[in-house]
């Protein structure tokens, strides 16, 4: 009898869970493309805020004190940031490289800090770059973002119905190949259907593309895993109903809009 009720206590949780996961999902989906759509400062501004609170999970992550060098790192990566927007973009390498300078001096975790500067600063000036100044940017974000999303949701949903082998279980117990292979399909097709109907490019291009960029969501998703089990941490914060923090929600975003702005450009 206990079993019976342990068990149905344990799936109204997964139930649960679930659920918020879904919610949140539709909520940060509808309201990214809005701000991706309206661009200029509103897209400004929210850039730089889930950086700061990108750099702050990451600092708590490796249990880095939240001192003047955090400050420090954030304004050199709002400055890059920024300069971008005004397109400035040869200047960004002055705060960059400032930021590693400072960043070095320290000793003990200071690749730490230096790392957050690549790991950041980049997908984020990308990011401001395409949405202001690439033509039909802002649809190509979209169009990226449709990637990343449907490569996690096939990915979930099938890896969590079919089970099966596990990826890398000492990285991610998790993740299986049947998750894996879910979110490649899924990714593909949906980008082939999005580009299409837009008029992007063709069908084959919009797969290879679907595809490396499913593929380094993944290896984003991993690598952010790998740190996770480095410093014993579940999730980088509970900031966002049933995904954690806004880290765990973006890993796979940091390593794929790199990639895809190199092929899709």
């Amino acid at each position: 009898m206990n079993l019976e009720i342990e068990k149905e206590d344990t799936e109204v949780v997964s139930i649960n869970g679930l659920t918020k996961r879904i919610l949140s999902s539709i909520i940060l989906i509808l309201f990214t493309l809005l701000l991706n759509q309206l661009g200029g400062y509103y897209f400004l501004i929210i850039v730089l805020s889930i950086v700061f609170l990108l750099l702050l999970e990451y600092y708590r992550l490796f249990s880095l004190p939240l001192d003047i060098k955090f400050f420090l790192n954030y304004i050199g990566i709002s400055l890059c940031i920024i300069l971008t927007f005004y397109n400035f973009i040869f200047l960004t390498i002055f705060p960059f490289m400032l930021g590693i300078t400072i960043a070095s001096v320290k000793k003990g975790k200071w690749f730490i800090r230096v790392f957050s500067y690549f790991y950041f600063t980049i997908p984020a000036c990308l990011i401001i770059f395409l949405n202001n100044y690439v033509e039909n940017g802002k649809l190509m974000i979209t169009w990226f973002l449709i990637i990343v999303w449907s490569s996690d949701i096939f990915g979930f949903t099938f890896g969590k119905i079919f089970k099966g082998p596990k990826l890398i279980s000492i990285i991610s117990p998790n993740k299986t190949w049947v998750g894996f292979l879910a979110s490649i399909f899924g990714a593909s097709i949906l980008s082939i259907l999005f580009s299409i109907y837009f008029n992007l490019t063709n069908y084959k291009d919009a797969f290879l593309i679907g595809l490396i960029v499913s593929v380094f969501c993944v290896i984003g998703d991993l690598f952010e895993s790998f740190l996770k089990r480095k410093n014993n941490i579940k999730d980088t914060s509970k900031l966002i109903p049933g995904h954690g923090g806004v880290l765990d929600r973006l890993d796979g975003f940091l390593f794929a809009i790199v990639i895809f702005c190199i092929i899709a450009l």
